[in-house]
């Protein structure tokens, strides 16, 4: 004669052991975050903080068991949705624990399997023969977008075989000799196989999963997320006791404001108009984080969200007309109607260029209008034209409000950009003069590594350009671009 303690959410529901009865989900409201939280150590893992949600409680006990007994399990659910900060946060509260993260794609095969193994596993001795054994208790193989790799004519995916194995006889032939592997677990999440360029996974290999389904966090659960997130931010760039954003009232209405922003991206900008029109709670992330590189002091922080939604999301929108309705309904009488406040834009870039940031990891932006970047970026092209070549380019507004974009990109640590247009509107010369307007503290401009496609080009020539780039950038610590254009990519195997 059990009942949930709410029948309206009943998997919310949990046994409590100390008290021996049945206990309600609830999130923890007094999570103080700080700037040091806010900042990411690396741009591919979003290793942001975890606010402790309703959502993040109920997965974290599901996990927690299937951790302590290493049984293999699948975390299934849309892009954005939070699998891997899920599982990271996961990973953290286990003891001597290792991770080993693969990062899939369409080209992922079981080598890349045994190569990780041999990289974070020792070697030894057992009854049964040798067996790969993690340096530390146990290792974790994560692997990440699953359902990337391709499968071969026969459809079958050699990845997916090669795990079953893996999970079914712990161990694997190397050449004639059976390899065991102790202590490992397998641990693995992917969008539905509905999303584009995914593939179904062989039943065979759900059945001997555990396998867990997450979708987005309601609305309530966003909201206290962005409002911890918000707080964070612009307290680090305000002084204590701003009349207006020292309010937590205040901090709860701007976290909606962004809310109501991401829900009408979604109902007036949909897949079914343009493929890359997904837009998810990862995009709201991106402008909050965007909002750390302003000086909060100096300029409205209505405004500078403004600023960070439209390089967001303006710019992925297509035509004028897209971009008009974001200005109008989608976003700006949403601000007048909450905040009463009217952006003012108009003919303001923010760039790195004429800002100092001191010794400050972070690059900062600071306001310029486009008559001082067209004077700044024209001499600039002077100077380009003696030392390079002459790049023959009008500045006319569209093309002085694209080289302070790509400013912006290039100056955040792993900034990445796909440029979409119509040949000779200027995408190369562009690039080419934003990266050398981007200089490092000894003066030198970044670096831009282009592949030099010719008859025969492959993988093999492919990936020893990409060996130089990342040599002079990661061993020799340059600023360096790879700059890729359409008719290099010569193999699908290039864009994985």
């Amino acid at each position: 004669n059990e009942r949930p303690v709410s029948m309206d959410a009943p998997l919310d529901t949990f046994f409590d052991l100390e008290s021996q009865t049945l206990k309600q989900y609830t999130a923890m409201t007094d999570q103080a975050l700080t700037v040091e939280d806010m900042q990411m150590t690396s741009p591919t893992e979003r290793d942001l903080p975890v606010v402790i949600t309703k959502d993040v409680l109920k997965n974290s006990d599901l996990f927690d068991v299937w951790l302590q007994e290493n049984e293999p399990f699948l975390l299934v659910g849309p892009e954005g949705c939070g699998k891997s900060m899920l599982l990271r946060y996961a990973f953290k509260r286990l003891k001597n624990a290792d991770v080993a993260v693969i990062n899939c794609n369409a080209q992922t095969t079981a080598i890349h399997v045994i190569q990780k193994l041999q990289q974070c596993c020792t070697v030894a001795t057992a009854q049964s023969g040798r067996v790969y054994r993690p340096k530390a208790d146990k290792l974790i193989l994560y692997l990440k977008d699953i359902n990337l790799p391709k499968p071969d004519k026969y459809d079958t995916m050699q990845l997916i075989a090669f795990l079953q194995q893996l999970i079914l006889y712990q161990g694997f032939y190397d050449k004639l000799e059976w390899m065991g592997i102790e202590r490992i677990q397998i641990v693995c999440s992917m969008n539905p196989s509905t999303t584009v360029g995914r593939h179904r996974l062989t039943t065979r290999f759900t059945a001997i999963l555990r396998i867990a389904s997450i979708s987005y966090p309601d609305r309530d659960q966003l909201q206290s997320v962005y409002s911890a997130y918000l707080k964070a931010v612009v307290s680090s760039r305000l002084p204590a006791g701003h009349p207006q954003w020292s309010d937590k009232k205040n901090m709860d209405r701007l976290a909606g404001t962004m809310l109501d922003l991401y829900a009408n991206m979604q109902e007036n900008f949909t897949v079914d108009n343009y493929r890359h029109y997904l837009f998810t709670p990862r995009d709201i992330t991106a402008v909050v984080i965007g909002c750390l590189r302003y000086d909060l002091e100096a300029y409205h922080v209505l405004d500078i969200l403004t600023y960070e939604a439209e390089r967001v999301f303006r710019d992925r929108l297509v035509g004028d007309d897209a971009a008009r309705l974001f200005d109008g309904s989608v976003w700006g009488n949403l601000l007048r109607s909450t905040w009463n406040h009217k952006v003012d834009l108009k003919d303001a870039f923010f760039t790195t260029w004429l800002t100092d940031s001191g010794d400050s990891e972070i690059k900062m932006l600071g306001k310029n209008n486009s008559a001082d970047l067209k004077q700044y970026i024209q001499k600039e092209m002077e100077i380009y034209a003696r030392e390079n070549k002459e790049l023959n380019m009008l500045l006319f507004p569209e093309i002085v409000e694209r080289i302070a974009r790509l400013d912006r990109i290039l100056s955040e640590p792993g900034g990445s950009v796909l440029m979409i247009g119509r040949p000779g509107v200027g995408r190369r010369t562009c690039s080419a003069i934003s990266c050398f307007m981007k200089k490092s503290r000894e003066g030198a401009p970044m670096e831009i590594f282009t592949p030099n496609v010719g008859r025969g080009y492959a993988s093999k020539q492919f990936m020893n350009d990409l060996k130089l780039a990342v040599q002079a950038s990661g061993v020799e610590g340059r600023q360096c671009a790879l700059y890729l254009e359409d008719y290099q990519l010569a193999e699908p195997a290039f864009l994985e």
